[in-house]
């Protein structure tokens, strides 16, 4: 843009001019643009847990840009197939990709931190945003499941013996120790024998004996006994659901 100007001044009432002067300010293009990166969700539980990034690129500069791009390292490819064709100065678009959680990240106090850069370009030169980061964090799920067991399922008369396996199976994310069974049948239930400490997914059993009483032990009777496992992760206390077992009266034939 080119100013051109004339000064006046006046000399026994008469004005007189200055000869023009004129000055020049040119336009001066700076690209830049900016990303920020954002992840969900923003925990996981597990191996193979899915996590979607989502690039918001901006103009941040003077002029439009094209061309978009975003390297992370993490990710092989940023899918930036629907990004803008070309962003004018303060628009925006976004770019997005997945990031599958490994088993190594799957660990108590794991965490997955992806950088990524974007890019555009003005004039035939790339330019690049700063650095944009996001951080997932492994969420300690802890959980147990029962399943109780008689044997044998049936009895004939007081004093009989039945025999009960708990099998407590570790269905959460991270290890479970200090295991024990509540029964509401049953003063205490026998967990020496049973594993100090479980894996996902490992199991582990106790045992308990019950006797057949004389009021079990008529026509049409049954025994059933309900029981709770319990867990502990992180020094508290985890509870299965209820699980029960019913066995049944078997008149003996004369």
């Amino acid at each position: 843009m080119t100013n051109t100007a004339t000064a006046h001044g006046v000399f026994d009432e008469t004005t007189y001019d200055s000869a023009p002067s004129s000055a020049t300010v040119t336009f001066a293009a700076a690209p830049a643009l900016s990303l920020v990166k954002t992840a969900s969700p923003t925990t996981y539980t597990g191996a193979g847990d899915p996590i979607t990034y989502t690039y918001t690129i901006k103009n941040i500069g003077n002029v439009a840009l094209a061309g978009f791009s975003v390297d992370d390292n993490k990710i092989a490819a940023v899918d930036c197939s629907l990004a803008s064709a070309s962003l004018a100065p303060g628009d925006s678009t976004t770019c997005t990709a997945t990031y599958t959680i490994l088993a190594g990240d799957a660990v108590v106090g794991g965490s997955v931190t992806n950088t990524a850069t974007a890019h555009g370009v003005f004039d035939e030169t790339t330019y690049d945003s700063a650095p944009s980061s996001a951080t997932v964090t492994f969420a300690a799920a802890p959980a147990l499941s029962l399943v109780k067991t008689a044997s044998p399922t049936t009895y004939t008369g007081a004093g009989d013996p039945i025999t009960y396996t708990y099998t407590i199976k570790n269905i959460g994310n991270v290890a479970l120790a200090g295991f024990s069974v509540d029964d509401n049948k049953i003063a205490a239930v026998d967990c020496s024998l049973a594993s100090a400490s479980l894996a996902p997914g490992d199991s582990t059993t106790c045992t308990a004996t019950y006797t057949i009483l004389a009021g079990d032990a008529v026509v049409g009777g049954s025994v059933t006994n309900t029981a709770t496992a319990h867990g502990v992760f992180d020094e508290t206390t985890y509870d299965s659901a209820p699980s029960s077992a019913t066995v049944t009266f078997a008149a003996a034939r004369p």
